[in-house]
């Protein structure tokens, strides 16, 4: 039941998220009138990016009942949160989901949800530990580090056809913003999150020098 609770939770998430630089179809006969592809409202998306800050991002301790998983399972309750949080963490990080909201930008004009804005709210969802000093518990550990890593892989796209895009460009910007934030709220950290923020730099640094496939 546990299992099902969970996995019923991710398929809300996943609904939610796709809103997220999503576009909608409205399918007609020859005779009707109006687009057939529209973007999803600029204010459907900013509802739907506060509902992923505050039900997925922010650990959601009522699904972490330690009564419930001493019954069930020895280990795996830390990855099986971690995986689903990861899984849509890179889900609304897509490079088609990042030119769409380009694209929209570019068709439609200042009143959308940009694409700028979208990395800028995500990058708050994800760090706000760095401003409150406030301890970085293991979920939110691993979702920072999660949230480098798909940085770096949008940062060198394997798929060419996103190389000369603004993708990268948006990566980049976003790299160099954590690590400025990092640098300046470690010293309000100690212990695992402090290990964890040191981590981040040097993973930020490796990032920003070459990526995963030219440190090989």
């Amino acid at each position: 039941m546990y299992k099902s609770i969970v996995g019923q939770y991710g398929r809300y998430m996943g609904h939610v998220s796709n809103n997220i630089g999503g576009v909608e179809g409205y399918y007609k006969t020859s005779d009707q009138e109006g687009p057939v592809y529209v973007h999803t409202a600029k204010e459907k998306q900013e509802r739907a990016m506060d509902f992923m800050e505050r039900q997925l991002f922010q650990t959601p301790d009522w699904l972490l009942n330690t009564d419930i998983f001493s019954r069930i399972e020895a280990t795996g309750t830390t990855e099986r949160l971690s995986k689903l949080q990861v899984r849509y963490l890179n889900n609304m990080l897509q490079e088609e989901r990042l030119i769409r909201m380009i694209e929209n930008e570019n068709n439609n004009g200042a009143n959308v949800y940009s694409v700028t804005t979208f990395m800028d709210d995500l990058q708050s969802a994800l760090w706000t530990e760095l401003k409150t000093g406030q301890t970085i518990d293991v979920y939110r550990r691993n979702l920072q580090k999660a949230h480098i890593d798909q940085l770096e892989t949008l940062l060198y796209p394997k798929n060419k056809k996103y190389q000369n895009t603004d993708v990268p460009s948006l990566a980049r910007t976003s790299l160099l913003q954590i690590k400025t934030q990092v640098k300046a709220g470690i010293a309000r950290q100690s212990g695992l999150s402090k290990a964890h923020l040191q981590d981040v730099l040097v993973r930020i640094e490796m990032a920003l020098e070459g990526g995963k496939d030219e440190r090989k």
